[in-house]
């Protein structure tokens, strides 16, 4: 509603110090999105990600680069690191 539109911009500006880190996840969850698969987890202070992996196992920790800030989560990829 209205109040709800009015805050995902403030949750959004309070999710962007996470944009383009490296966050470690605990795998909980994967779906088939769009014939692509999205794990879920959760960082250290419990923001929900949703990822890509091809390594990701549900109840495993994975690094994750945070690409994107949503207003009520995070999206990102594997961190491969080089």
């Amino acid at each position: 509603s209205h109040l709800l539109a009015m805050q995902d911009p403030i949750s959004v500006e309070a999710n962007a110090p996470y944009l383009n880190t490296v966050q470690r996840v605990l795998t909980d969850n994967l779906e088939i999105r769009q014939g692509e698969t999205v794990y879920t987890g959760k960082t250290a202070t419990n923001k929900p990600v949703h990822f890509t992996s091809e390594n990701a196992e549900i109840g495993k920790f994975i690094n994750v680069k945070i690409n994107k800030c949503g207003a009520f989560e995070l999206y990102g990829s594997e961190y491969k690191e080089i």
